[in-house]
C-alpha cells in the first residue's frame, strides 16, 4: 500500500508541479502527512492501514523540499542552501526518541491507547506548524 500510493502520488505531484509553482507540492505532501496521522487516529478497525498508504504519498516531501530550495536559490548559493537542507534533517532524527518519551511518560497515567494518541496529536501539531511555515 505504501509504495503503491507513493507511485500514484508521485505521478500526480509531478503533473501538479509541471502545471503550477514549486511550493504547491510541498503543501500537498505535508497535507498527505497530516491526513495519514488523522486517518491513523480515527479510522476504525483495519481501515487504519490506509494511513500507511497516505503516509507513503506524504514521504515524497523528501524530493520536493530540496527541489523547492534549488528552485529558489541563486546559482552562487545553491550548494550552501542544500547543505542547510541536509543539516536540518539532523534534528528530525531525534523524533523517535521524542515520541517514545511521550508515550512512556503518559502510559502510566492515561493508558497505552491515550499515550499513543497523544504522540499522534503532537505530530499533528508539528506537521501543522510545518504547513503554516511553508505557506
Amino acid at each position: 500500500m505504501r509504495f503503491g500510493f507513493k507511485v500514484l502520488a508521485g505521478m500526480f505531484l509531478g503533473w501538479l508541479l509541471s502545471r503550477s509553482y514549486p511550493k504547491l507540492p510541498l503543501l500537498v505532501t505535508t497535507s498527505f502527512c497530516i491526513a495519514a496521522v488523522v486517518t491513523a487516529i480515527f479510522a476504525p478497525g483495519y481501515w487504519f492501514l490506509l494511513s500507511f498508504g497516505i503516509m507513503g504519498a506524504g514521504e515524497l516531501f523528501g524530493l520536493y523540499f530540496p527541489n523547492y530550495v534549488l528552485c529558489c536559490s541563486e546559482p552562487a548559493k545553491m550548494r550552501r542552501n542544500m547543505a542547510f537542507c541536509s543539516l536540518i534533517t539532523v534534528p528530525a532524527g531525534f523524533s523517535p526518541i521524542l515520541f517514545g518519551a511521550i508515550v512512556d511518560t503518559l502510559k502510566p497515567m492515561a493508558g497505552s491507547r491515550a499515550a499513543f494518541q497523544a504522540s499522534f496529536v503532537i505530530s499533528l501539531v508539528i506537521l501543522a506548524t510545518a504547513l503554516v511555515l511553508v505557506w
